[in-house]
């Protein structure tokens, strides 16, 4: 569990008596760090209680969960037990949605339960507000505002937890009031560090008895992104001793007939005609609002939905440029391996390109720097990075350039990119680069090799010999690229 941040968080929230709200994406982990952070607490001897909402339908589901619940509780600290025994007892055979929360916060209180934990709660709001007594009272908006109420009354904060953005949109919109207004602390959860990632994937090969080389396990977690569901889901499909390039084409069989097919197609049902129009221009990079909205009339709300549902991100790069990004580059690669309409399926080559792993994500980042930022590479050097006009991958007959950072028309970075370990090797391949570049009649202000990995010290030397003759080079590892990432509002696993 690499969450450290998100968990000293909640605790001193629930330190505090503050609720929270936790947002995520799907598969993301957000439930898992929720029970995790419960199970700790009791270890502390903090009591809480987790409910997962997906599992709740009315009154007497609240009531029979949360009793299953602190059942735990009482199978370590004794004095639970009769607490339990006589809420057990008296639970009505039938019990409206507002009398079971009301029941679930008073006996909290008198009871020192610390917090509870709601995961999935808009799907609460939803399911309640479809029954009596906030059915045609309000609906969700009422039972938002009977937990405010509650609250209020309780001293007990609630955790709450979300994978539905667009549904905590419609709090904060129309519910401000009577709970938004609770939510003192809101946590957005990324992906994995890049060291969790590579942690997980060890364990799913240890577990079945599995040896991958280094390259192999750091090349799964570069095309899952860091993203807990994927790892899982495409860790059965890995056998022993595969390579790099054996990784890649079982991910891009997958993705065109496999599970991620499934999965990421029934994700794509879920959207309206008009967002998977948006969501299938946004892949084949049409990125900027002015061409979507010529393309696709009355767009703009469509896009301002998809922003809000957490599907995709705005980069605003001037009052009259704005540009939209997929957040999750799995299902943007799954929808470039597919044909639609004027859009033909985009080759396994290419798709490496345009969406797999670290490469695509540091153009992103790159693109999505808002202000001049300043870093220190590894030779003890500080440097200005961006903002930058537009950043491109070059592949023509000179060459291949991995990132083309252009500054202005006429001057530009330039990237060679790795997750990997740095060797000497990539900063003659940079060098060799940057003279591509500079054929094409473009000035080039410096160079930049960014390793996640680091830096071989043979690639050190190398780079500190260019450098004392004058070259202007820079080596960013894993401290830079981190700066990059959160100043472009990237998730880098």
């Amino acid at each position: 569990m690499d969450r450290e941040e998100e968990l000293s968080a909640l605790r001193d929230a629930v330190i505090g008596g503050l609720s929270v709200m936790i947002l995520s994406l799907r598969g993301y982990g957000k439930s898992s760090i929720l029970k995790f952070f419960h199970e700790k607490s009791l270890e502390e001897n903090v009591v809480g209680v987790y409910i997962n909402c997906l599992r709740i339908y009315g009154g007497r589901d609240l009531l029979d969960i949360y009793a299953e619940n602190l059942k735990g509780a009482a199978s370590i600290f004794p004095q639970y037990r009769g607490v339990v025994q006589d809420f057990v007892a008296s639970i009505p055979r039938r019990v409206n949605s507002k009398k079971a929360l009301e029941l679930v916060f008073s006996l909290s209180s008198r009871s020192n339960i610390r917090f509870i934990i709601f995961d999935e709660i808009s799907t609460l709001l939803a399911r309640f507000g479809s029954k009596t007594p906030y059915r045609g009272h309000g609906g969700a908006k009422a039972v938002a505002e009977h937990i405010k109420g509650l609250l209020d009354t309780y001293n007990v904060p609630i955790i709450a937890a979300d994978t539905s953005l667009e549904s905590i949109y419609a709090l904060a919109r129309d519910y401000s009031a009577p709970l938004l207004k609770e939510i003192k602390r809101v946590i957005f959860l990324g992906p994995l560090s890049f060291s969790a990632s590579i942690d997980l994937v060890t364990n799913e090969l240890e577990s079945r008895s599995l040896i991958l080389d280094e390259r192999s396990v750091v090349k799964i977690v570069e095309v899952t992104y860091g993203v807990p569901l994927y790892i899982l889901m495409l860790m059965p499909l890995v056998r022993g001793g595969m390579s790099p390039e054996d990784i890649e084409k079982i991910l891009h069989d997958e993705l065109s007939k496999g599970i991620f097919n499934a999965y990421f197609k029934l994700l794509f049902e879920k959207f309206s005609p008009t967002e998977q129009e948006v969501l299938i221009h946004i892949s084949r990079k049409i990125s900027r609002a002015s061409d979507i909205t010529r393309r696709i009339p009355g767009a703009y709300p469509i896009l301002d939905t998809l922003v809000r549902k957490g599907v995709i991100r705005k980069i605003v790069k001037s009052k009259k440029e704005t540009h939209y990004v997929i957040m999750d580059k799995l299902f943007e690669a799954w929808l470039q391996i597919n044909e639609f309409g004027e859009y033909k399926k985009v080759s396994e080559q290419r798709l490496k390109v345009l969406s797999y792993g670290f490469e695509a994500l540091m153009r992103e980042a790159l693109f999505s720097i808002g202000k001049s930022i300043t870093i220190e590479d590894m030779t003890r050097r500080k440097v200005l990075i961006g903002p930058y006009k537009k950043v491109i991958r070059y592949e023509g007959a000179l060459g291949e350039v991995d990132a083309i950072a252009y500054l202005d028309k006429n001057t530009a970075d330039v990237f060679e990119i790795t997750i990997e370990k740095a060797d000497q090797e990539k900063i003659i391949q940079l060098v060799r680069k940057i003279t591509i570049v500079e054929n094409m009649g473009i000035n080039v202000k410096n160079g930049y090799v960014v390793a996640y990995g680091g830096f071989t010290k043979e690639a050190i030397k190398k780079a500190s010999q260019l450098i004392d003759g004058g070259a202007r080079i820079y080596l960013l590892d894993k401290t830079a690229i981190k700066i990059i990432a959160r100043e472009g509002g990237v998730r880098l696993p």
